[in-house]
């Protein structure tokens, strides 16, 4: 069976401090969550496409009130916009983001008018969005697909903290030396130069460090480089909302 949750902003509830937790005001939720299911949409582990765009535009459309799906789709994008779609492609097809829910995505998107040279498939990594299938998928739909790694990082824009990381080849200051290397995290230029408007597609999966992981986790870390540093719970929990804080980053989230 496949579960979809949609939600269009950051988190559906965010508990206050604990002298509100048993308050009996009423807290207006800062997003909208749509949870869609069919028991059908996969059949030992395979998603079966036309089930999983019965389930996209299910919830899209209930999501937004719209009449039709592409109406729904330009409630959150115009076709101005570079959209960015993020997927989370490290643990494979069936563990990680699907493909046929991104795929159902980009016909949504099209359907509303956005040129397919305007749709970007990306992550932090082109190995593993290729082991994952989205460069067949990117082909398919005829739209770019890039990496972190590939586009680079903007020297101007970062998130710093005390933490010195151990810098691996593809963070910006790998090689550098000197008294503050490592104490920033750079936004890709994918963020920072093309993208204007991010749609994040990312499972609920256990982590070791982060407990669990999914959109906030995905975008968050997704965009930076110098990550290894946040590698402890703690670190996480601070750096992960930080990160995402940045205008070059959560502002332009529109849809998980």
């Amino acid at each position: 069976r496949i579960f979809l949750l949609i939600t269009a902003a950051l988190l559906a509830l965010q508990i206050r401090a604990e002298d509100n937790l048993f308050s009996h005001e009423t807290a207006t939720p800062d997003a909208r969550v749509v949870i869609v299911s069919d028991p059908k949409a996969s059949i030992a582990f395979q998603a079966q496409p036309e089930k999983v765009r019965e389930l996209v535009n299910r919830a899209l459309l209930q999501l937004t009130g719209k009449t039709n799906i592409a109406l729904a789709w330009k409630s959150f994008v115009s076709t101005n916009d570079v959209v960015g779609i993020k997927v989370y492609s490290t643990p494979g097809a069936n563990s990680g983001t699907r493909p046929d829910v991104v795929a159902a995505v980009i016909e949504g998107l099209i359907s509303a008018g956005v040129p397919s040279q305007k749709i970007i498939l990306w992550d932090k990594e082109m190995t593993s969005l290729r082991l994952a299938g989205f460069v067949d998928l990117a082909d398919r739909y005829k739209i770019k697909i890039e990496s972190n790694a590939s586009a680079g990082y903007d020297e101007k824009t970062f998130y710093e903290s005390p933490l010195i990381g151990n810098l691996v080849w593809g963070d910006l200051e790998f090689g550098k030396t000197g008294n503050a290397i490592g104490r920033k995290s750079f936004v890709t230029k994918l963020l920072t130069k093309k993208i204007t408007k991010i749609i994040s597609i990312a499972p609920l999966l256990n982590h070791n460090v982060a407990g669990t992981t999914g959109n906030l986790f995905s975008v968050g870390l997704g965009s930076v480089d110098n990550t290894q540093r946040f590698d402890q719970p703690d670190r996480l929990a601070t750096a992960l909302p930080e990160i995402y804080a940045l205008p070059s980053v959560g502002d332009k989230v529109v849809l998980n």
